[in-house]
């Protein structure tokens, strides 16, 4: 079926798939730091959570076809930095990060300026994503070998 072919809801549908898919893979690549770590339904309860939960980090995942522009990241870290200022209290307030993968580049991490400093674990996160992403990558090319 080629791409005109398809209906909005069926586009719409994959593109959902396609989200929820990635949120599980960041979800995975955490675990082996967060043994918990899991994706989330975006509200529970009338409540608003993040896309990846029980880490230290309010994690925002986005899977888009093109990587996004600068203002497109900021827009995303405002708008998930005010959700979770409104979900969250304020003594205990976790550091936004954006995890995005765009089709056929690297998973690219961004974060609220300053947070490397005060939360150390962003950079945990990062280089989880990062080794993980790798060794699925080595994982593919060898059965392409076989």
């Amino acid at each position: 079926m080629a791409i005109k072919d398809r209906t909005k809801s069926q586009v719409s549908r994959q593109s959902r798939r396609k989200g929820h898919e990635f949120m599980n893979w960041v979800a995975k690549a955490l675990q082996s730091y967060w043994p918990k770590a899991e994706r989330r339904e975006q509200y529970r309860g009338g409540k608003r959570s993040c896309d990846v939960e029980q880490t230290p980090l309010w994690i925002e995942c986005k899977r888009v076809a093109r990587p996004p522009s600068e203002n497109a990241i900021t827009n995303f870290l405002l708008r998930a930095t005010e959700e979770r200022n409104i979900w969250e209290r304020t003594d205990n307030r976790r550091p936004v990060v954006l995890i995005v993968r765009a089709d056929r580049i690297p998973v690219r991490i961004y974060h609220e300026p300053g947070t490397l400093e005060k939360h150390p674990s962003v950079i945990k996160a990062g280089t989880l994503i990062k080794e993980y992403e790798k060794k699925e990558k080595e994982k593919r090319s060898g059965k392409k070998d076989s």
